[in-house]
């Protein structure tokens, strides 16, 4: 029998067996290693749940285009995480706003919402560095429901001065 690894801290390994949805009657198996101090149903679960934040950073690396984005200071690649950040906040935060024009755009990830929500074509009009008209394209697809949501968005922000209407 071997020998187990002498790990740093204490660890718990678990032997996991599920079902193959691939092959039928075959198996998958893995081994979880974890510090954690969970029974062996909580770890599996702990670790399946991980599926969802793993899905989150890709959507953040594609939506917001991390993957080529390499600075050589730390300093300045601290500064693109923590924007990063601010970008991933702000449009979860609009998304929420967006969902009352149309609860379908509420369900859309940070690769579906820059690339077809923030999309949409339009045409913002300044008055003295301010908006104050915004005009979305009524052929868009999108572009009936994200006016409703901007406006659930200026009118929660207090911003009734914005105009919102359609461009062609």
């Amino acid at each position: 029998m071997a020998t187990p690894v002498d790990l740093w801290r204490p660890t718990r390994l678990y032997a996991v067996r599920t079902p193959s949805e691939e092959k039928p009657g075959g198996m998958h198996y893995a081994v979880l290693v974890t510090t954690l101090e969970l029974e062996a149903q909580e770890a599996v679960e702990a670790y399946d749940a991980r599926a969802g934040i793993e899905n989150d950073f890709k959507g953040d690396k594609q939506g917001l285009g991390l993957r080529a984005r390499r600075k050589r200071k730390q300093m300045a690649q601290e500064m693109v995480v923590l924007l990063a950040g601010l970008a991933h906040n702000l449009l979860l935060w609009a998304r929420m706003w967006l969902a009352n024009g149309d609860p379908r755009l509420g369900k859309l990830g940070i690769v579906r919402l820059v690339r077809e929500v923030w999309a949409v074509p339009g045409r913002l009009t300044f008055s003295r560095h301010r908006p104050t008209r915004v005009r979305l394209a009524r052929s868009h697809p999108l572009g009936p429901s994200v006016k409703q949501g901007l406006g659930a968005l200026l009118k929660a922000v207090s911003c009734p001065s914005i105009i919102l209407g359609y461009s062609g």
